[in-house]
């Protein structure tokens, strides 16, 4: 910044990035930023810069929801900053043992789930045919 009359000038120049995605439902969301970044920064340093910033925005959004992170009413600085820092290693534990039983066990669905219930029932009511239990659960 230099200094020019009465008012500071930014002598650094500044790139907009324009970014493109398509979300879950199919519908285009477009993202503008403004980056100081050095002309030379490739296109795949500032995609990955930008991801970083929307991953960091889901966590900070699942801290918020998870972890208590926006639950706090200290009157203190540091109240305050104890209070972020156990929410955020909360969130921390919370992710660790999410990725941890992902590795163990995968995920069960619904159909896995009544097809165990039913085979359980078969094995307990001896029976030979899924139909009838089936029926019998209608009645």
């Amino acid at each position: 910044m230099t200094k020019t009359e009465d008012r500071c000038v930014n002598t650094t120049e500044e790139l907009l990035i324009a970014t493109q995605r398509q979300e879950e439902d199919g519908a285009w969301r477009h993202d503008y930023f403004l980056s100081n970044a050095p002309a030379q920064t490739s296109l795949e340093e500032l995609g990955r810069v930008v991801k970083a910033e929307h991953r960091i925005e889901d966590s900070l959004k699942r801290a918020k929801s998870e972890a208590g992170l926006g639950d706090y009413e200290m009157r203190t600085w540091i109240g305050w900053h104890h209070h972020q820092t156990l929410s955020l290693m909360a969130l921390w534990f919370l992710i660790q043992e999410t990725l941890r039983g992902k590795s163990l066990a995968p995920a069960i669905t619904v159909p896995q789930i009544r097809e165990g219930i039913a085979m359980s029932l078969l094995k307990i009511c001896n029976c030979t045919d899924p139909v009838r239990i089936a029926r019998d659960r209608t009645k």
